[in-house]
């Protein structure tokens, strides 16, 4: 259905009684389906109870951001004996397009929402409007540490998932929205700074002290199967012999 919208609605005014009408009937009915979801499942049913929205804001903006693009596209040795560079680098390429959009799709899933509730998507970035549920908070924290302990074992941490979130209420809304993303802008620049803070650090502090500790087995990777040696293209994983490439690499070049 979004995208029969976007196919037959993105070049007609959502209103035109104004003097420039800059905004297409599709990115209208899009937002107004996101904001309309928000607030019923943001708020008491009495078909089927749900939790009421906390402290009056039934909307949550989060902000997502993939950081080390270019690292991990731009990490494979090109050197002698590595065949296949161009056809990898196309293939990270891909793969970080496909991430930025799974991810924010795994998150609505969580909430049941429909993609109608990504507000934009864009350069490894994206931007969800969710409701402000109870556990709200619970589920996005969990979800950050889910991805961070799946880019840290499939990839080594060559890419990494910044999540950042914040509630508001309707006076957030028009004229008000610039607060609310400057806001969380904010948070997920501190959130940069702790990239993959989740796993690496343990979830209560040991017996006898006060603060939080490292996690210090999320440091350490298997080690190499006897007989692999080191992958000369990404240098990151082990190989089998001294023909193929390790299975990253290999699936890169499938």
């Amino acid at each position: 259905l979004v995208s029969l919208l976007a196919a037959h609605t993105w070049a007609i005014p959502s209103n035109t009684q104004e003097e420039v009408p800059d905004v297409s009937l599709y990115d209208h009915l899009r937002t107004t389906a996101a904001i309309a979801s928000c607030l019923y499942l943001a708020s008491e049913s009495q078909e089927q109870p749900r939790q009421p929205a906390q402290g009056g804001e039934p909307f949550v903006l989060a902000v997502g951001d993939v950081s080390g693009i270019q690292d991990y596209i731009f990490q494979i040795y090109s050197g002698e004996g590595v065949p296949g560079v161009a056809r990898r680098l196309r293939a990270r390429s891909l793969f970080v397009q496909l991430v930025s959009e799974v991810v924010p799709l795994r998150i609505l899933q969580e909430f049941g929402l429909s993609p109608a509730n990504v507000l934009m998507s864009s350069g490894g970035k994206f931007y969800l409007l969710l409701p402000n549920l109870e556990n709200a908070g619970q589920r996005l924290a969990e979800m950050q540490r889910e991805v961070d302990g799946w880019f840290l074992g499939e990839l080594r941490g060559s890419l990494g998932l910044n999540l950042a979130w914040i509630p508001f209420g309707e006076d957030g809304m028009g004229h008000g929205f610039g607060a609310v993303l400057k806001k969380v802008m904010d948070q997920l620049a501190v959130r940069k700074e702790q990239r993959f803070r989740n796993t690496l650090v343990t979830a209560s502090p040991p017996p006898g002290r006060k603060e939080s500790a490292w996690n210090e087995g999320a440091f350490v990777f298997p080690p190499f199967d006897s007989g692999d040696s080191l992958c000369p293209s990404c240098r990151k994983f082990g190989r089998a012999g001294d023909a193929e490439p390790c299975p990253l690499c290999a699936r890169d070049g499938e």
